[in-house]
């Protein structure tokens, strides 16, 4: 589930923003035995990497979108990974163990992408992961020092996909960073500060599923032809 929902990120921003070059986790070894891996998927844009993603498919349970308090919330801690992921992902680019061939931009961001509504718009819930991520630096990261701790955000899915309709890889950019420092958008849901500040018009209003890039070996796939699909199925199945 974890490698196909990245898999459809991937797909989604060269899709819509082909300018960008998406580089994929790698494996990695600073020394015999001991193995790593980079954040899903490294953005680089204009010679340099802006924006590193994480992409959690976890379900978050009913008890953790209605728990009380954030100490309750089941599930928290993938996603605290997740942020601890990008932090030692930046850490070990410094210390050349990856990515050594990268130039990553000084005003780096990092941004998890949930299949859920975990964290968008809880401020306590966030605070609470990021608690979380810091243990995680203190018992597994003794090489991440303070400046490797960039600004990291959550977007859903769904915000993420509308966002990308009216994005270029500027606008996107440009809304990371006003969404994670501008005090005027504290709060805010990062499709929203691009809504306010938007790279293009729309210039599609076909439903997303014809939008979307098809892989080669699928451009049959139309709306009428999946319909017809999904009836055989359910015509075989009764």
């Amino acid at each position: 589930m974890g490698k196909r929902f990245e898999d459809y990120v991937a797909m989604l921003i060269d899709g819509f923003l082909p300018e960008i070059t998406i580089i994929r986790e790698k494996p990695y070894a600073p020394k015999k035995g001991i193995n790593y891996r980079s954040s899903d998927l490294a953005l680089l844009s204009g010679g340099a990497v802006p924006l590193l993603i994480e992409c959690k498919a976890k379900r978050a349970s009913h008890a953790s979108k209605f728990a009380e308090s954030a100490a309750e919330a089941e599930g928290l801690a993938d996603l605290a990974h997740g942020i601890f992921q990008i932090w030692r992902h930046v850490a070990h680019r410094r210390l050349a163990y990856v990515d050594g061939d990268l130039e990553f931009s000084p005003a780096l961001k990092g941004v998890l992408l949930t299949l859920d509504t975990w964290a968008d718009m809880s401020s306590t819930l966030q605070a609470e992961i990021f608690r979380l991520a810091h243990d995680i630096r203190q018992m597994k990261g003794a090489e991440i020092t303070n400046e490797d701790l960039i600004p990291d955000g959550f977007v859903l899915i769904q915000d993420f996909e509308g966002l990308l309709a009216t994005a270029t890889p500027s606008s996107l950019i440009t809304a990371v960073e006003l969404w994670l420092h501008h005090p005027e958008y504290k709060g805010w849901s990062l499709w929203s500060v691009h809504e306010k500040n938007p790279g293009r018009a729309p210039i599609d209003e076909r439903p997303l599923f014809d939008r979307f890039p098809k892989p080669s070996g699928m451009r049959w796939l139309t709306p009428e032809a999946a319909g017809m699909v999904a009836q055989e199925r359910q015509g075989s199945s009764s």
